[in-house]
């Protein structure tokens, strides 16, 4: 299976540097053999391919929108299947997860073009795939690492604000302690 990048009649292309730009001709679009370095390539210039969609190229129709995947139930001999695939693992977070308390998630959403295909899941605690929801993996880390940089920046500040706080009382109990040795 093979996989483009399409808007309108316009189809994007790797130069030799991987520079991204687009083309008129289909067969000269840069074909992905997975979706997801596809997708991947949509987020990364994200600004540049504004409004291009991963598409079949076999098929040269749209891999996600109305004709996207639906969610299904998985038999217990799938879950198991996924289960021993992920030898028990969080795919998200990478800890131990108890067979009774694994949830199925998708790694590519079926939101964002993702299948229900094996190779597409991964076992997951509950909590981390309500965190995940419907994000790549790399968007999450990426929103992920703002929401701590946001916070210590915060906490780094007020307890700057504190330290001058203390240093200043700390000077000014110095100089009064000074003030009356004299």
């Amino acid at each position: 299976m093979a996989y483009i990048l399409q808007k309108d009649n316009r189809y994007c292309v790797l130069d030799a540097r991987s520079k991204v730009g687009w083309t008129l001709d289909i067969s000269l679009a840069t074909k992905f053999s997975d979706i997801k370095k596809a997708y991947n390539l949509l987020y990364m210039a994200r600004k540049k391919l504004r409004g291009f969609q991963v598409v079949d190229f076999n098929l040269n129709k749209k891999s996600y929108g109305k004709s996207r995947e639906k969610r299904e139930s998985f038999s217990d001999l799938e879950r198991m299947a996924i289960y021993n695939k992920c030898k028990g693992k969080c795919g998200i977070c990478g800890k131990f997860v108890p067979y009774d308390e694994f949830t199925i998630e998708h790694i590519i959403p079926l939101a964002k073009g993702g299948t229900n295909m094996a190779d597409n899941l991964q076992c997951a605690h509950r909590w981390c795939n309500f965190i995940k929801q419907d994000f790549l993996l790399r968007e999450l880390c990426i929103r992920l690492i703002e929401i701590v940089l946001y916070q210590i920046e915060c906490h780094i500040k007020g307890f700057i604000k504190n330290e001058l706080k203390l240093t200043r009382k700390r000077k000014q109990k110095n100089y009064s302690t000074i003030k009356r040795l004299e």
